[in-house]
């Protein structure tokens, strides 16, 4: 069982990394909660008289979704950083297998938060917004999961 201060520093460094990897929501929100937005924005298909046609209107929340989405792969970046320099010479330690599933669910998550960064810009998304909480919420535990493994390790 590890000591105290290795617990602390452990969770000390989650917590620097969430905050970092939460700021760019803190200030998306800080800011369209100060803006007067009176336009709602739609998608149309434009006709050949460029007339526009079968319009939907966008949810409000999409552009937050998007946000979403950059926060988690910045979460799930920040928590792989240190684990190159971490020694990992055998995987049938727990601990080194465990951080090593967890590097790989992580990279995973990155993809998959980008993937859907991209769904959402390209305007193609349909009701991810259940989808993109997963995946943040996933990206803050597996963050916190390899937080631990590492103060484990100290």
């Amino acid at each position: 069982m590890p000591d105290r201060r290795g617990l602390a520093i452990g969770l000390t460094v989650w917590l620097g990394e969430l905050v970092v990897g939460l700021a760019p929501l803190m200030c998306q929100s800080l800011l369209h909660s100060f803006l007067a937005i009176t336009v709602r924005p739609a998608l149309c298909k434009a006709t050949e008289l460029d007339q526009f046609m079968d319009c939907h209107w966008v949810r409000n929340g999409l552009e937050q979704d998007a946000e979403f989405c950059i926060v988690a792969v910045v979460i799930a970046g920040l928590a792989l950083l240190p684990i190159p320099r971490m020694r990992i010479v055998a995987l049938w330690e727990w601990r080194h297998f465990y951080l090593y599933v967890c590097s790989l669910g992580l990279g995973l998550l990155m993809v998959a938060a980008a993937m859907l960064f991209a769904l959402i810009n390209a305007g193609v998304s349909h009701d991810t917004e259940a989808m993109v909480r997963v995946v943040l919420v996933a990206a803050v535990l597996g963050s916190f999961m390899v937080a631990v493994v590492r103060a484990v390790e100290q």
